[in-house]
């Protein structure tokens, strides 16, 4: 039965993965042009006929998966053509000749969709080649998202937005995969889905097709002469060895630890290399090989420069079209555009501009900056830092950009934003200061791995590595920078050598307590369990109080299904941070694993007593109503309120000697503190806690306020480091406090009542100079008269 919609037919072809992904580089609006052995093109009008060659033929060959598309093509268009009709069954198709397929992709009316997708069990999906996401399979994609999902919730977003392709093309494969822990991967799906929703619209994801799915009636393949609806060559698959796969069948977080031996640096080191201005137009293009094309689209962007510069937005934007159609893959071109766009409002179409310059370069630091402006100026502040953090750390030098003058060969769109963000603007300016330290004297090993720790800060891991190889190469036995240099191996994925890296430095010092632990992830990222519980081990032998080492051993357990060990190691977890949330709850699964239902809801309503995680808190609520368990305050009808402030007040008094500390500190900021998300860098510290702030500290992760006062109950005295406050959904810090050498605290904030409620708690608080409106700045002493 043919479908129409307006003036519009609606067509079906099966394509396999690797036509899926040429349609989805196309911008879902053509198909691949046909393999000189595939002279005609089979659309077909059936969706049971492509549903049948999607599940019958693509899900079991070639790359193991059959994409269902659908797409419109204009009436008019298709009466030039004969329908065919395959077999003895009612399955009909176009032949459209291959020179004709330009024609025939121009007549497609909007977006081509993906509305069903089928997997063979060999499948392995599309395999990204950069980010996070680089060098693995779709399972552990999946596990990867999962775990920046619970731990670094921008990289989660961000990686998304980065791997946007093999999301789109491995979404379905996911839902269909059966992972073991289902609540969790039904969570992680959720979330992907309205990260997509938000970014990419116009592509709706596809859906996996699973195996009781209706019947269609069958066809033998063999009798339809053209059976395989495919225009590129099968590619061989890799045979994987059944241990490669084990670890991805669990989706578990991973508390990495971070040596706080950043601050530390060793000596010696050599030249750095200056890096040519990418952003110049006038750098783009070799002279000596210029098209005709390439002439007249660069006439058409210094057109549109021009006119932009002068404030006419709108005939800018026409001259860059022109431009961009001439030379697709033109980034600057496409930045410039985006440009114009977001001055004239129509933000939506700049964004789409920038991400058509980070398909083509993704490592392009103005189309990131320029995306961050406007989802800074949406109130969207998480995703603005992390994209932010992203260009500032592909080009440090764009911190100062808003400062210098307005460059006159592109549209550009620089702001103060960035420079005002402490965690992304105090890495940067170092490292311009580190740069001008090694154009001075060139073989510095400690300059080199000092600016290696600032790139990882900002998440440029590749030249984190070349500069703690720079190092290396002047220092070969600094232990210390082979455990760093293997950290950010890890975190580009790049696990082998990950791995040679922690050996060498556990044969060089074999104290280096976070390198076991570090090793230890590693191991059971690889699927090697037994050496990943021997090395965390070894790790929590030498450095028992780092919870760290007990929560990943606990995770390794759990995914040999020893699930009594888990317990034992979440427990440790809770003994040294009492408000670890994610420790009740992989706690409490283990223990409803374990078949220890009673103590798995204790676990879980001390998760829902402290998480602000509000997909994770349904999941269990819904959990908890289908034991016919009520949720922790049910009892009574008390409020999360008054539970907080009673929490508050215990930990008050059982603890007052940190009273003129940063936890009296943040007991005298109250509510607004506790209900804040907070920035630390730069700590250096005393006390039973201090590992578990560097682990927050020295990554520039977020933290609740009252898990901060929890770290904070257990410091003895804070000697340098600088914290910032941020209000959910707020565009800046309403507190900016700096530990000032064990002295007291320095303190900035926009908030007068904070100002009175601090002079109250105090006895010795200064008014000093230093803030700009419409932030006052105190000292505050904290020595025995405070």
């Amino acid at each position: 039965m043919m479908e129409r919609f307006d003036n519009n037919m609606i067509l079906y072809r099966p394509v396999g993965l690797q036509e899926m992904e040429l349609i989805y580089d196309n911008g879902m609006k053509a198909f691949p042009a046909s393999l000189p052995q595939q002279p005609i093109f089979y659309p077909v009008l059936q969706l049971e006929y492509a549903r049948q060659v999607a599940s019958d033929w693509n899900a079991i060959n070639g790359q193991y998966a059959g994409y269902v598309t659908q797409f419109k093509v204009e009436d008019q268009y298709l009466s030039e053509f004969e329908k065919h009709t395959i077999g003895e069954s009612e399955h009909e198709e176009f032949w459209i000749p291959a020179d004709e397929l330009e024609a025939f992709n121009q007549h497609i009316t909007g977006h081509i969709k993906v509305v069903e997708a089928y997997f063979g069990d060999a499948f392995q999906g599309f395999i990204p080649e950069q980010f996070g996401l680089q060098g693995k399979d779709a399972v552990a994609q999946f596990t990867l998202l999962a775990n920046s999902y619970i731990y670094k919730r921008m990289d989660f977003y961000l990686e998304i937005r980065r791997n946007h392709k093999a999301v789109f093309l491995n979404y379905a494969f996911w839902q269909k995969h059966d992972f073991k822990n289902q609540g969790l991967k039904e969570k992680i799906l959720q979330a992907i889905k309205e990260v997509w929703f938000t970014s990419f619209p116009q592509f709706p994801l596809a859906s996996a097709v699973h195996a009781d799915i209706t019947p269609v009636k069958q066809t033998d393949l063999r009798s339809l002469e053209k059976p395989v609806h495919e225009n590129v060559a099968p590619i061989k698959q890799k045979d994987l060895h059944p241990s490669e796969n084990i670890i991805h069948q669990d989706i578990l977080p991973v508390k990495q630890t971070n040596s706080h031996s950043l601050e530390n640096p060793i000596e010696e080191d050599i030249a750095s290399v200056k890096k040519p201005d990418s952003h110049s137009f006038t750098n783009r293009v070799d002279e000596d090989t210029i098209s005709i094309e390439q002439i007249d689209a660069r006439a058409h962007f210094l057109q549109g420069v021009e006119l932009g510069l002068s404030g006419k937005y709108q005939e800018a934007i026409e001259e860059f079209f022109k431009t961009v159609e001439e030379d697709p893959d033109d980034v600057v071109a496409h930045t410039s555009l985006g440009v114009a766009f977001h001055r004239l409002g129509e933000d939506d179409r700049a964004l789409s501009c920038y991400e058509a310059a980070l398909k083509i370069d993704p490592k392009d630091a103005e189309a990131h900056y320029f995306r961050s402006n406007i989802f800074y100026a949406q109130g969207n502040v998480r995703e603005a830092i992390a994209e932010y953090t992203v260009a500032i750390g592909l080009e440090p030098e764009m911190i100062e950009a808003h400062q210098k003058n307005i460059p006159q060969d592109r549209l550009t769109d620089y702001t103060g934003s960035p420079a005002e963000m402490y965690r992304i603007a105090k890495p940067a300016y170092r490292i311009l200061d580190l740069n001008k330290s090694l154009e001075t004297n060139p073989r510095q090993a400690n300059v080199f791995k000092e600016r290696a720790a600032e790139y990882y800060r900002l998440w440029n891991y590749g030249q984190a590595i070349a500069d703690y190889s720079s190092s290396l190469a002047l220092q070969p036995g600094d232990a210390s920078a082979l455990h760093l240099r293997g950290l950010a191996y890890e975190q580009m994925g790049q696990l082998d050598r990950a791995m040679e890296d922690y050996q060498r430095a556990a044969g060089i010092d074999p104290q280096l307590s976070d390198m076991y632990i570090n090793r230890g992830i590693t191991f059971g990222k690889m699927g090697n369990f037994r050496q990943s519980v021997d090395s965390l081990t070894e790790g929590i032998r030498l450095a028992p109080q780092n919870p760290n080492g007990y929560f990943n051993r606990g995770t390794t357990y759990f995914q040999q299904g020893d699930f009594e060990s888990a317990i034992d190691d979440f427990s440790s977890v809770l003994k040294l941070s009492s408000n670890d949330e994610a420790a009740y709850y992989w706690r409490g699964v283990s223990n409803e694993q374990a078949g220890h239902q009673r103590e798995a809801i204790a676990d879980y309503r001390q998760f829902l007593a402290i998480s602000q995680d509000a997909n994770t808190r349904e999941d269990i609520e819904q959990k908890l109503s289908q034991w016919n368990v009520g949720k922790p305050d049910s009892a009574s009808g008390r409020s999360s309120a008054p539970e907080d402030t009673q929490k508050t007040n215990q930990v008050q008094s059982e603890k007052p000697d940190q009273d003129r500390d940063l936890y009296g500190l943040m007991v005298a900021l109250g509510e607004r503190a506790l209900h804040s998300t907070w920035f630390g860098s730069g700590v250096n510290c005393y006390g039973e806690k201090a590992e578990e702030l560097y682990a927050f500290t020295d990554q520039n992760k977020p933290i609740d306020g009252r898990e901060l006062l929890d770290i904070a109950s257990g410091i003895d005295q804070t000697m340098e480091g600088d914290f910032q406050a941020f209000d959910p959904g707020a565009a800046s810090h309403w507190i900016f406090i700096r530990a000032w050498a064990g002295d007291g605290f320095y303190i900035e904030t926009s908030d007068p009542k904070i100002k009175k409620q601090l002079k109250s708690h105090f006895k010795t608080v200064e008014e000093v100079e230093g803030a700009s409106p419409p932030y006052e700045s105190l000292f505050i002493r904290t020595g025995t008269d405070s």
